[in-house]
């Protein structure tokens, strides 16, 4: 059950969170690099899911989504309704923000979700592929959209055309191209946020 932050909420985050952005339930931080962090969180009538989770800015985004999260339950011991003054509420918010934070540069966030190279989601592909591609990691970068190609015929057609222009361009080994691409990519996540 999704709720909007309360007056209450939302003046504990400015104090805390100078810089962070809002939307519905999401507090986020566009990092130095090109990776948005931040939490989401949910709210029942004695619980709270506090989410942690890191957004490639150089995915085409569409919606914000939690596919490079952590979800953690806080549960209230009083019988009527929580607030955010809770003690341990503030805690469980602050280390998912920092756990998120920790993720937010390029290297830790390959650090973190590696594990996704053995899966068969190619858009889970093409994110590790850039985020090597833009480590200096150009091996694993065409290792990867290698593996994009191979999965099925059509990955590189359809919705996400920014994306498969950059698969094209670095499997045609121009760097420079693929590169552009992803500029363009983080462009456009950014404009789109910005709208939302």
């Amino acid at each position: 059950m999704s709720f909007g932050f309360t007056k209450k909420m939302r003046r504990y985050f400015s104090e805390v969170l100078p810089g962070f952005y809002y939307l519905d339930t999401y507090v986020f931080c566009n990092s130095s690099e090109n990776i948005l962090y931040g939490i989401q969180i949910d709210k029942t009538p004695h619980t709270y899911y506090v989410w942690s989770f890191n957004l490639p800015l150089y995915d085409e985004i569409e919606f914000i989504y939690l596919s490079f999260g952590e979800r953690k339950l806080f549960r209230s011991r009083n019988s009527t309704e929580i607030s955010i003054e809770e003690e341990g509420l503030r805690e469980l918010i602050s280390s998912q923000l920092e756990l998120a934070k920790s993720r937010s540069s390029t290297q830790k966030f390959l650090e973190n979700f590696e594990y996704l190279e053995h899966s068969k989601n190619p858009r889970h592909l093409k994110i590790l592929s850039i985020a090597y591609f833009l480590s200096g990691q150009f091996v694993e970068a065409v290792r990867l959209a290698e593996k994009v190609i191979s999965l099925s015929t059509d990955t590189v057609s359809g919705n996400y055309y920014r994306e498969n222009r950059y698969i094209k361009n670095l499997l045609k080994g121009d760097f420079r191209l693929a590169n552009e691409e992803i500029d363009l990519l983080i462009c456009s996540s950014k404009y789109k946020l910005k709208l939302m």
